[in-house]
């Protein structure tokens, strides 16, 4: 709980292209609760700060009935380079910084009622120990995309993180456009078959399988997998490919087009609005 507190604040920043400076955390705990839990909430935190490399420079304790912890990090960057949620244009490419959908699945795997199917299906081969393990470190210890974060600010047209799926984020992009540019007609095509082409998918998918869910509802609509979605132009796109590749990892989910939507296109060629709520299947939007 302490690290996410941490990494979420530090991720907003991230995603602005900036460098964390500080940050406060305001705690409230119940009045019951036990110093070892107390020490491991502050461990959590302080081994963030060291991690990200920022101080704790303030905060809050106070007393209520549930755990409650805030946090708000401040960060600094160049204002010609500040990362918006627009900024983007007619043809610029849609990508992300990492694999979609581990932390939701972390957080599947950590049901009582799954624990006993997954043992057994590492025994039976049908999955890997390796991906049950990244499933539940996302969910439990998330890394905020720092780094990613400063490299794109010199290469994305605009950026935000993922922490409430990947429909929702792509919403947030089209929607700031529009406030941005009211008389904009800019939408977002993103494909199916592009998601699903990242190294790590078919494990993810066969992980899925076992515990009954569509890995593509879990990716559009849970998030908390704190990966970057950013947009950049394609002037020059071969170069700015290459330069990314060497930098950082990512993959290249869709385009901006002129459709004044966001829609998502299947693999078998259909194209369909696509629910701010997630996955649809049988959308007839």
């Amino acid at each position: 709980m302490g690290w996410k507190a941490v990494t979420v604040n530090v991720s907003d920043i991230a995603a602005m292209g900036a460098k964390p400076v500080g940050i406060l955390i305001s705690l409230a705990i119940p009045p019951n609760l036990a110093l070892e839990s107390f020490d491991e909430i502050i461990c959590g935190i302080l081994k963030a700060c060291n991690y990200y490399k920022i101080p704790l420079i303030g905060g809050d304790t106070n007393e209520d009935d549930e755990i409650i912890i805030s946090g708000t990090a401040l960060g600094k960057i160049e204002q010609s380079l500040a990362k918006k949620k627009f900024g983007f244009k007619f043809g610029d490419k849609i990508a992300i910084t990492g694999q979609l959908g581990l932390a939701a699945l972390g957080f599947e795997l950590l049901k009582e009622e799954n624990k006993k199917i997954i043992e057994k299906s590492i025994e039976n081969k049908k999955i890997s120990r390796e991906i049950v393990n990244l499933s539940i470190g996302a969910a439990l210890n998330p890394k905020a995309r720092l780094n990613e974060g400063i490299i794109l600010s010199k290469i994305a047209s605009s950026a935000t993180d993922i922490t409430d799926g990947l429909a929702s984020e792509l919403y947030e992009l089209f929607n700031a456009n529009k406030n941005f540019n009211k008389n904009s007609n800019l939408g977002i095509r993103i494909y199916e078959d592009k998601i699903a082409n990242e190294p790590l998918f078919k494990e993810i998918y066969n992980l899925s399988k076992i515990l009954n869910k569509d890995i593509f509802d879990l990716i559009f609509h849970i998030g908390e997998d704190f990966e970057l979605l950013f947009t950049f132009s394609n002037d020059n796109e071969n170069s700015i490919i290459d330069e990314l590749s060497k930098k950082l990892n990512f993959i290249i989910i869709g385009e901006i087009n002129n459709y004044n939507r966001v829609e998502i296109e299947y693999s078998d060629g259909k194209v369909q609005k696509l629910s701010s709520k997630g996955y649809e299947h049988l959308s007839n939007d």
